[in-house]
């Protein structure tokens, strides 16, 4: 088990189940690029390649229940991590999708940033902060990565059907080695399509099969 749990990584591998904030007295009315409520759920197939074998298998995203953290109403992640370790992230008035931050019986670690601009155009670039896990401490960590907006209305097909998307592009360096996360999201409707590259080959991608939106 590697000592250091990436949020981008566990999109892309694991898709640790998401959670979300919003200021209690907030009421957003736009549209959304990631839609956050308890009992939302996505369920992908995850197809990746190892030595030239291509295996394949499903993973879900689901929202969890209500919690308050420094007077924000966050969503809890559902899932099963070390010191009960959750992250934090959600909409912003405008509709963007923002990192907080994360949550553990042994740390915390607040820091707004936004991951997804959702009127980001083509070529509009920005910097994140990401929050990462280490995995046998229930610590977080945090990088700052850079983001590109690659697409605004990209055609995106799934088993689950074909969806306008806006596409975006986070890059990561380990040493000499670079890893490129892209993400196709709908508004209103969240993540359709996920790739992750390394070294510019395609080692594993995400479809939409399923998903639940409670109103």
């Amino acid at each position: 088990m590697k000592k250091r749990f990436i949020f981008q990584t566990i999109f892309a591998f694991m898709l640790i189940l998401l959670v979300s904030c919003e200021k209690e007295e907030q009421v957003t009315s736009v549209d959304l690029l990631m839609p956050i409520n308890t009992g939302n759920s996505w369920t992908f197939r995850h197809t990746y390649y190892n030595l030239n074998e291509e295996t394949i298998d499903t993973s879900k995203i689901e929202i969890g229940e209500k919690v308050t953290i420094e007077g924000i109403s966050c969503y809890a992640s559902v899932g099963d991590y070390p010191n009960n370790a959750k992250f934090i992230v959600g909409n912003d008035e405008t509709g963007n999708f923002v990192s907080y931050g994360g949550i553990s019986d042994v740390d915390s670690i607040f820091m707004p940033s936004i991951e997804f601009k959702r009127d980001a155009l083509v070529g509009d670039k920005w910097n994140y902060t990401s929050i990462s896990l280490n995995w046998d401490e229930g610590t977080f960590e945090q990088d700052l990565l850079p983001v590109k907006c690659i697409s605004v209305d990209t055609l995106i097909t799934t088993p689950k059907g074909s969806f306008h998307c806006k596409g975006y592009e986070v890059s990561r360096f380990l040493g000499e080695d670079e890893d490129i996360f892209r993400y196709y999201l709908a508004l209103n409707l969240g993540i359709v399509r996920m790739e992750l590259y390394e070294n510019g080959r395609l080692f594993s991608f995400d479809e939409l099969i399923e998903y639940h939106l409670n109103k």
